[in-house]
């Protein structure tokens, strides 16, 4: 809900009809689509939102689908006016009594450990379709996929006869499940159900390589960005270390001069450690890496140049012998 009152609210307008991708919230809060489909249904089930309802059509669902901000929830969050039909808000304590009444605390919010998919879920929530209590994280089928409410009791029996959670079944099947709706869906995840797969397993181990991949993709981009300071920092400074090197950062690369006038350089996006000696150089921090420099090319020593153009001679001077002979 904060996501979508952060990114899609209009407050000139808050009852106009809201766009958000279903993508840029799973990505904004580092969960799956079908997580966020979920939680929008909670949020329409509970009156907070009205999804605008997707037409089909003779080759797929439309997926574009607008939000619209219901009056019960611009009252809890305190912009509702006259023009909704309720009172203007009050300040101070009023005003938490008024959303508390409505809105239930929020803890762990835009918290991306969360999730279904962990192995001691916990008491699970439910919503009311039909007059029926379904698992909020399967609501999705019934009310988006024409799944029968009796057909998804069904599945969940069977799910828990074969030792595995529904969700996660469905969860691991992902894009698999495509357009399938009502009978074909009901018989292609009973299908899956009848496989010796730990869909649990699959789940949790999917969703710790999501986690490492991000978190590998946040350090690069950390890292990345201090080159980029650092490289602002000091392009077109001429820094020297105690150690007798100097630093020199232009538009591509950093030229490093050592003790003995020996020059290296390395692009920007490899000089990372240089850059970082270079900070240190200039707030007059000794030398983290002693042996950093890259290896100048290999030069011959004079004695062996000297041997090598003896070599030469000796050839020559044999083929001259040999000519005359």
């Amino acid at each position: 809900m904060a996501t979508l009152i952060r990114f899609a609210l209009n407050q000139k307008d808050p009852t106009s009809l809201a766009f958000i991708k279903k993508a840029t919230i799973a990505q904004h809060l580092a969960i799956s689509e079908a997580t966020v489909y979920r939680a929008l249904g909670a949020l329409e089930d509970a009156g907070l939102i009205e999804r605008e309802r997707q037409q089909r059509t003779r080759t797929q669902l439309e997926v574009v689908g607008r939000i619209g901000f219901t009056a019960k929830l611009l009252q809890c969050i305190g912009i509702a006016g006259r023009e909704f039909g309720h009172p203007e808000p009050r300040t101070g304590s009023d005003v938490s009594r008024s959303s508390a009444s409505c809105l239930a605390p929020v803890s762990g919010i835009n918290n991306p450990k969360q999730s279904s998919t962990k192995k001691h879920p916990g008491p699970r929530a439910f919503v009311q379709i039909d007059d029926r209590a379904v698992p909020i994280d399967l609501a999705t089928l019934v009310r988006d996929r024409e799944l029968k409410a009796s057909a998804l009791f069904l599945l969940m029996r069977l799910a828990r006869a074969a030792g595995h959670r529904l969700s996660d079944v469905v969860s691991a099947a992902g894009h698999a499940l495509g357009a399938l709706r009502g009978r074909e869906l009901f018989a292609y995840l009973k299908s899956l159900l009848e496989k010796p797969i730990d869909y649990g397993h699959l789940v949790r181990t999917r969703k710790a390589q999501e986690n490492e991949e991000q978190a590998a993709e946040a350090r690069a981009a950390r890292e990345r960005l201090l080159v980029s300071q650092l490289v602002e920092r000091y392009r077109g400074r001429r820094i020297s270390a105690p150690d007798g090197r100097t630093f020199e950062v232009d538009s591509a690369s950093i030229l490093i001069t050592d003790a003995n006038g020996r020059r290296s350089s390395q692009a920007h996006d490899q000089a990372r450690a240089w850059l970082i000696e270079m900070d240190r150089a200039a707030a007059g921090l000794p030398p983290a890496l002693a042996t950093l420099a890259p290896a100048p090319a290999a030069r011959s020593s004079p004695v062996m140049a000297l041997a090598a153009i003896e070599q030469l001679r000796s050839l020559v001077r044999g083929g001259q012998a040999s000519r005359r002979v």
